[in-house]
């Protein structure tokens, strides 16, 4: 007896499998070229794998020389690590800095520098340097906090300071060029010089790109004396917001502020500005870098140039100038004349006029540098300040009345008042 399956239950059967047939017969044509490649790579693989067998037994021979090598250097890193971190704190992490001029500001960077660590060395003189050879520089913060500062050197002799890494020059700005030729013994190839006097600069129309290139400043180098023993390639501008002072000798109060702002003179942001930078900000300041350090002078400037005569002509503070009608006005239209003056440099202000006289209010009870000069005795910051601004006027043929007039005031008053300052025409 026979046995057989129903035709009626293959047929769906079949009817099913023969699409799935025809799926395998394309799957196999893909494959098939796949095999080709497959093959065509093993026959390339098979050569190279005849050349690595012999490196690899040379490879052999030379890890059992590096194994012993390898235990000798692991004791020596060891040694070696103690001895990189002994350097770094004897060199990295030590800038040698020379304040050239350590009074009022000089005294209070180079105390804070001290502080941080840094190999600081401070110019100065008379009592003031008596004091601190002494006792040390006292520093009294605006919180009322003290410290006493042992600086690497104190000294009045630039000659015996050796040659530095910064030198930050603080005295006013008509004693730089008494200074200039003695500052060379303190240079070597790469020593940075930070200009933070008040006013114009010398070297402001240095690397300035505009129709002024290389113009003197009359007011500030006549006869080009600081230019020639200090050079451009070495500056880094600097403007000085803190306010401080001596109470007496060898001691400085801070007042206010704690921003020094920097600038190469071409505008570039060099490694070695960004390394002072990093410096000064170890050391507790603000230290912005400015591409256009020129306009950052102007800002202050703007000020300057009628706060500190007005107040050196009245004995008033800031706050008495900003808030007495005929003095603020006089304020207003002496800061005119010099925006004028700034805008046609191609200074761009990023403050209103009346934000900067209310930002000198702020300030409060404060005397201005020019006004404490003339109450000490000491010649002023008046040719810097006002009358190099009175001269841009007269490059860039803008009208300064106010200014001038004010200027004259101002030195007629030091001339009486600094014995060491005859009368006579500033222009001569």
């Amino acid at each position: 007896m026979g046995s057989g399956v129903d035709e009626e239950t293959v047929e769906p059967l079949r009817s099913e499998v023969e699409p799935l047939n025809s799926e395998v017969e394309v799957l196999n044509s893909e494959v098939e070229p796949l095999n080709s490649e497959v093959e065509v790579l093993n026959s390339e693989v098979e050569p190279l794998n005849s050349e690595v067998e012999p490196l690899n037994s040379d490879v052999e021979p030379l890890n059992s020389k590096v194994e012993p090598l390898n235990s000798e250097v692991e004791p020596l890193n060891s040694e070696v690590e103690p001895l990189n971190s002994e350097v770094n704190s004897l060199t990295n992490d030590k800038m040698k800095i020379c304040i050239v001029g350590a009074g009022a500001i000089g005294g209070y960077l180079g105390a804070k520098l001290a502080l941080a660590g840094e190999a600081v060395t401070l110019i100065a003189r008379g009592s003031h340097l008596e004091a601190i050879q002494k006792n040390g520089l006292k520093l009294i913060m605006a919180d009322g906090s003290s410290q006493i500062v042992s600086p690497s050197l104190v000294t009045s002799d630039i000659q015996e300071v050796g040659t530095q890494d910064v030198v930050i020059l603080t005295v006013k700005a008509h004693s730089v060029s008494a200074i200039a030729p003695a500052l060379s013994a303190l240079y070597d190839s790469q020593t940075m010089v930070v200009t933070a006097q008040n006013g114009v600069p010398w070297w402001y129309f240095r690397q300035h790109g505009g129709e002024y290139e290389g113009t003197r400043i009359q007011s500030v180098d006549p006869d080009g004396i600081i230019e020639a023993n200090i050079g451009a390639n070495r500056v880094i501008g600097c403007v000085v917001y803190p306010a401080t002072e001596i109470v007496e000798p060898g001691v400085i109060k801070h007042i206010e502020g704690d921003r020094l702002t920097l600038g190469e003179i071409d505008g570039t942001k060099s490694d070695r500005i960004q390394s002072l930078a990093q410096i000064l900000k170890k050391a507790g300041f603000k230290a912005p870098i400015r591409n256009q350090i020129r306009t950052e002078i102007w800002i202050k400037l703007w000020g300057n140039v009628a706060f500190n005569p007005i107040s050196a002509l009245t004995g008033a503070t800031l706050e008495s100038i900003c808030q007495y009608p005929l003095t603020r006005k006089l304020a207003r239209q002496m800061m005119t004349e010099a925006q004028a003056i700034a805008q046609n440099l191609g200074i761009k202000f990023g403050i209103t006029l009346e934000q900067r006289i209310n930002g000198a209010e702020n300030v409060g009870a404060h005397k201005t540098s020019m006004l404490q000069d003339i109450e000490a005795g000491r010649p002023t910051e008046i040719d810097a300040i006002v009358g190099a601004v009175a001269e841009l006027g007269k490059l860039t043929q803008i009208p300064t009345p106010y200014i001038d007039a004010i200027y004259a005031s101002v030195k007629l008053l030091e001339a009486t008042k600094v014995a060491s300052l005859p009368i006579q025409n500033p222009h001569k």
